[in-house]
């Protein structure tokens, strides 16, 4: 879905930030849209995960758990603080 997007397009510390975003989205090799949605589809729409709250799912739509750097509140700070300091320079 981002394949058109030029780097001229995005605003200033995104437009640094354009390749490594291009690069980490490429990680799935290439799938298509309907298959990058498949497991939010399934999440959004189905009675087996009705209610369900909390809880990590893989690209499977299977219970897995959280990954290790989510848990890690230091990591989540340093996450929250870069994530401020970017939306302060906007």
């Amino acid at each position: 879905m981002t394949q058109s997007v030029k780097p001229e397009m995005l605003p200033g510390l995104m437009r640094l930030m354009w390749p490594l975003f291009k690069l980490a989205t490429r990680a799935d090799g290439g799938k298509s849209a309907a298959k990058a949605a498949r497991t939010s589809v399934y999440l959004a729409s189905s009675a087996e995960v009705a209610g369900v709250n909390g809880e990590y799912f893989s690209p499977a739509g299977k219970v897995v758990d959280w990954p290790q750097p989510v848990l890690d509140q230091a990591t989540r700070q340093r996450l929250w603080e870069t994530l401020e300091r970017l939306a302060a320079m906007q």
